[in-house]
C-alpha cells in the first residue's frame, strides 16, 4: 500500500558547539519514537552535509494538519526537548513544503 505524501517537513540546522556526531545521532534516533506515534507520519529522513556541518531531518506526513498538530505534541516531550537543546537555533530553518511531484 502506498500511502500519499501531502506535506514535506524540512529542518536544517547546525548544532552546538561540542556535540559530537554520536550525541546528535543518539538524540534524533530518540526522537523517532515520538514522531512514529503522531497521526499522519510516513517516514523519517536524517542526514548531515560534512562539506557544510549542518543537519537536514526531512519528515513525510499525509497532511498539512497532522504536521502542524505534530509539530505542537513534541515540543510537550522530553525526549525531543533534549534533541532540541542541541540545535543551534540561529542556524535553524524550519520549512513546510507541498509535494508537486514524485519521480522513482
Amino acid at each position: 500500500m502506498t500511502t500519499t505524501i501531502g506535506t514535506i517537513e524540512l529542518v536544517l540546522f547546525k548544532v552546538n558547539e561540542g556535540l559530537s556526531d554520536d550525541e546528535v545521532l543518539k538524540a534524533a534516533t530518540a526522537l523517532n519514537e515520538c514522531v512514529k506515534i503522531e497521526q499522519g507520519f510516513i517516514r523519517r529522513r536524517f542526514a548531515k552535509s560534512e562539506e557544510q556541518n549542518l543537519w537536514m531531518d526531512l519528515v513525510l506526513w499525509t497532511d498539512m494538519e497532522s504536521a502542524q498538530k505534530a509539530a505542537k505534541n513534541v515540543m510537550k516531550n522530553e525526549t525531543a526537548q533534549h534533541f532540541f537543546s542541541m540545535i543551534n537555533e540561529s542556524s535553524m530553518q524550519f520549512i513546510h513544503f507541498e509535494p508537486r511531484f514524485e519521480f522513482e
